[in-house]
């Protein structure tokens, strides 16, 4: 998940960025905690960007992101998250 915060973070703090909406992939567990409840206002609010959650399993949110179907991965199976990272 370190990963995928620095990733959340720099989309905030890119000022290039030209989105108006990402899809986050989430596992059904982060997406149930309340976090983005709690992260999702100040991003809008700091980014100008809305965000979509879509929540999944991790494998199935690996595999959106793989397709390119999301944006940002929030995910907790670090080998599954190296290896996507590592095939580009």
């Amino acid at each position: 998940m370190q990963l995928t915060a620095i990733a959340f973070a720099c989309l905030g703090a890119s000022k290039g960025v030209q989105a108006q909406l990402i899809v986050v992939a989430s596992t059904t567990s982060t997406e149930q905690s309340g976090l983005f409840s709690v992260l999702l206002p100040e991003f809008k609010k700091v980014s100008g960007i809305d965000v979509k959650v879509v929540a999944l399993g991790t494998g199935q949110a690996i595999d959106m992101g793989r397709r390119g179907d999301a944006d940002v991965l929030f995910v907790h199976d670090k080998v599954a998250e190296e290896k996507v990272v590592s095939e580009g």
